[in-house]
């Protein structure tokens, strides 16, 4: 049986990364760290919509991973230790354990399936 990912790996997973494409942007902008991205060319690179592309940078900077001009252009700046040691844990584990990560992040509920468990859950004050 396969070694289980670390229990920091698994939590970065688990809190920041939603699907197997949002992976894929983050570790290639990772990668690249003094190259500038915009949609267009993480679209080119991942062969992924542009769309999909737009809506990848554009999370990726809402949870501090990367940093922005107005929104057009992108590039890999963490803004905290925290963020950047887990990127780093993340890619390391990827490189090592690409079908555990894989795994993982498949496992994980979709955010529509939280959303409508969510709606049944019994709240105190309710």
């Amino acid at each position: 049986m396969a070694e289980p990912l670390a229990p920091d790996v698994e939590t970065f997973i688990l809190e920041h990364i939603s699907s197997v494409v949002q992976l894929e942007s983050l570790l290639l902008l990772y990668g690249a760290a003094d190259r500038d991205w915009d949609a267009e060319s993480l679209s080119r690179e991942l062969r992924i919509d542009m769309d999909a592309s737009a809506a990848q940078l554009a999370d990726l900077h809402e949870q501090g991973f990367l940093q922005t001009d107005a929104g057009r252009r992108f590039r890999y700046a963490p803004t905290s230790v925290e963020l950047r040691r887990g990127v780093e844990m993340l890619a390391k584990a990827y490189q090592d354990r690409r079908v555990a990560v894989i795994s993982l992040i498949y496992s994980k509920p979709s955010d529509t399936i939280r959303v409508f468990a969510d709606a049944f859950r019994i709240r105190k004050g309710d």
